[in-house]
């Protein structure tokens, strides 16, 4: 029930941060015909960057690419205001274990199991970004995403995230949301 709930929360503030974007259809096809999952990835992840229209503080944008080998996400955290912003360290994408909510799904369809790991936060400082200046770190998807290495030996997965940028001393910044994907191995 935990991890259905995780899926519908994080799927419903996707669409709540994009309501009016139209995403690409992908009509039902049947299974022998169906084409890669992982090919309109990018217009997906296009669809939901859109910013929302509603009334927020300073725009702090997130990028994120794969590390495969690692089973991680470098991400890179964009100050896109025209004042600086402060941030709290722990509440970056890779601050804390929960500070970024992520779902994968391989490229069968499957929800991967994934949880959210009891994180105890700490104060960890802050960082002030000047308009225009970045942040990046690495977050390990793996230990949120159980069985992402096990699906992975003969699997492609795709990893949606949503990230909620925590400006200290103003009104909150839209989410930032996005996907990457982890390729199976070439097989030796």
């Amino acid at each position: 029930m935990r991890i259905r709930t995780g899926a519908i929360l994080l799927v419903g503030v996707s669409f709540i941060a994009c309501e009016k974007t139209p995403l690409p259809s992908n009509p039902p096809v049947a299974k022998a015909e169906r084409p890669d999952p992982f090919a309109s990835a990018s217009a997906w992840t296009v669809a939901l960057e859109r910013p929302s229209a509603l009334p927020l503080g300073p725009q702090v944008v997130a990028k994120a690419e794969a590390i495969e080998a690692e089973t991680s996400i470098k991400f890179t955290v964009t100050n896109a205001s025209s004042l600086p912003v402060e941030l709290r360290l722990s509440s970056l994408p890779w601050g804390e274990e929960n500070s970024t909510s992520l779902l994968a799904v391989s490229d069968t369809g499957e929800i991967l199991t994934f949880g959210l790991p009891v994180a105890d936060p700490i104060d960890l400082g802050t960082v002030k970004l000047l308009p225009g200046q970045s942040v990046a770190g690495v977050k390990q998807a793996k230990w949120q995403i159980y069985e992402l290495a096990e699906v992975l030996r003969e699997h492609n997965v795709l990893v949606l995230w949503v990230f909620h940028p925590q400006v200290i001393g103003a009104n909150p910044s839209a989410p930032c949301v996005g996907s990457v994907i982890f390729r199976r191995p070439a097989p030796n």
